[in-house]
């Protein structure tokens, strides 16, 4: 005779927000107000400076953006990667591995295998290379990115590699843009005065899943860019 199964599911929004903000406590955090960060030149100045002179938690990341962060984190931590750190000209910078085959950009993406093109689908990405190369003084990077959806046909999961080479005066120019983008920074997290527009340096589609939006002042102005 077969039971009929009195199993039931209830959701419980309680525990999935007590692990979403334990998720949030290891990357939601201050940090020091004139400390630049590599990462923090590559994407929207604004959300960094807003993020430096605001209130702490007056606008957290978002459910979405903490997720995105946990599944490259973990797999990062999963390898016990070598983690690599170098300043230079007050920029600090931190490679997620080192191996015999050199210093390694690691990163995870649920776009297709088939689309993505290492030097074109992030430009952020190769910005970050790019700055890493220069203040390690190196002609390559290598990137190593996680497909969290392979190829979105037969391949379900994937891991493919590049080896990322630049010129010396590719490098100069890059590290000059890095420092520009830093005096803007700095002068406008200094002086508590919000970046000139005609200064900032973002895409259009950051503003679409930015946290900051409801009070961005720079938001109209660069979605019409």
């Amino acid at each position: 005779m077969v039971q009929v199964s009195r199993m039931k599911a209830t959701e419980d929004t309680v525990v999935a927000n007590w692990y979403l903000n334990k998720m949030r406590g290891k990357v939601d955090t201050p940090r020091d107000k004139l400390k630049i960060h590599a990462s923090d030149l590559e994407l929207c100045p604004v959300k960094t400076w807003y993020r430096r002179i605001l209130p702490e938690g007056q606008c957290p990341l978002s459910d979405k953006l903490i997720l995105f962060f946990a599944s490259g984190i973990a797999w990062e931590a999963w390898l016990d990667t070598e983690h690599q750190y170098a300043i230079k000209d007050g920029i600090h910078c931190g490679a997620d591995d080192k191996t015999e085959h050199g210093l390694t950009e690691m990163k995870s993406t649920r776009k297709w295998t088939s689309t993505f093109n290492p030097t074109k689908s992030y430009p952020h990405w190769v910005f970050r290379m790019k700055t890493y190369a220069a203040a390690f003084e190196q002609t390559h990077i290598n990137l190593v990115v996680f497909f969290w959806v392979g190829n979105g046909r037969d391949v379900g999961i994937d891991l493919k590699a590049w080896r990322v080479e630049f010129e010396a005066n590719e490098l100069d120019e890059h590290w000059a843009e890095v420092l520009r983008r830093k005096a803007i920074l700095l002068t406008a997290l200094e002086t508590g005065e919000p970046i000139d527009v005609r200064l900032i340096w973002t895409e259009a589609w950051e503003c679409k899943s930015c946290n900051f939006g409801e009070l961005c002042y720079a938001k109209e102005i660069v979605q019409t860019k």
